[in-house]
């Protein structure tokens, strides 16, 4: 990290999830920090960065004003890009700051799992829920009663409008659900 100090570096690069080779030699070279995905930004910005890389994301959200409901139907028609692929490998500034702090990704619903359940390998119960012979589950109803019997490492998670049953070890596999939502125009689920 060139310049380094005590508040931060501007980086050199930005590699948003590498090949695994690449990443353990980063990694083993020292000068590299990983990303947390907790950002801070100016909102102009963000803005101009957004308007510079990703147009055709920026501008139906301007075009959209500031109509919850336009806003909302603009949103279900943007492309899926995340703003590390879609912003920050492209852009030629961006500054970095080390920290260390306990932390977890929470972007997964075995990570919530986890987290819930301490780590243990015990269920992870919030809301509304009934546990009966069963281990590793991840039970999330805030309104409506769920109960598991007899069933290791699923992952139920009931919405006002939808549930979704799946093995924790397949739950990363939620987007092909949301591929089949939108094939079948279903995406008032989305």
């Amino acid at each position: 990290l060139p310049g380094a100090n005590r508040r931060g570096a501007w980086a050199t690069e930005f590699i948003e999830k590498p090949e695994r080779a690449r990443a353990e030699a980063l990694v083993a070279g020292g000068d590299a920090l990983w990303n947390s995905g907790i950002f801070a930004w100016r909102a102009s910005a963000i803005l101009a960065a957004l308007r510079l890389h990703l147009p055709e994301v920026v501008g139906p959200l301007e075009r959209a004003g500031t109509s919850a409901r336009a806003l909302a139907a603009a949103y279900r028609r943007l492309p899926a890009v995340s703003i590390d692929h879609g912003v920050l490998e492209r852009a030629e500034r961006v500054a970095v700051v080390r920290a260390r702090f306990p932390w977890s990704d929470v972007g997964s619903w075995a990570a919530v799992a986890a987290l819930w359940s301490g780590g243990n390998g015990r269920n992870a119960l919030r809301g509304r829920t009934v546990s009966i012979d069963s281990r590793g589950c991840l039970v999330d109803s805030p309104e409506r009663l769920v109960a598991v019997l007899g069933v290791d490492d699923l992952v139920v998670v009931d919405t006002p409008d939808a549930v979704l049953v799946c093995r924790k070890d397949r739950a990363q596999d939620v987007r092909l659900v949301v591929d089949e939502l939108r094939r079948r125009g279903l995406r008032r689920y989305l």
